[in-house]
């Protein structure tokens, strides 16, 4: 299942299927920050704050990890892949 589904079901009010879903999904991508944020989300729907709390914590950790790393990257480019100007 895609993000995009997860966010159908959790519009239509489906958040046990829209869970559900996500798990599934988090099984398979366990670090897609994405569905972490949207199982946030439907948690919150279905009263369950606290945890809702901590998947979105999990969300950010996980988005701020990825961007640390691609700065990272940008910072220090892989001298193989970096092209020398010609004289």
């Amino acid at each position: 299942m895609q993000p995009e589904d997860l966010v159908a079901a959790d519009d239509e009010g489906e958040y046990a299927k829209a869970l559900s879903e996500a798990d599934a999904t988090l099984r398979l991508e366990p670090e897609n920050s994405s569905v972490h944020y949207l199982r946030g989300q439907i948690l919150q729907h279905l009263g369950r704050a606290t945890e809702a709390k901590a998947e979105m914590a999990r969300a950010a950790a996980i988005a701020n990890e990825a961007r640390s790393k691609r700065q990272q990257e940008l910072a220090n480019p892989d001298p193989d892949l970096v092209q020398q100007p010609q004289p």
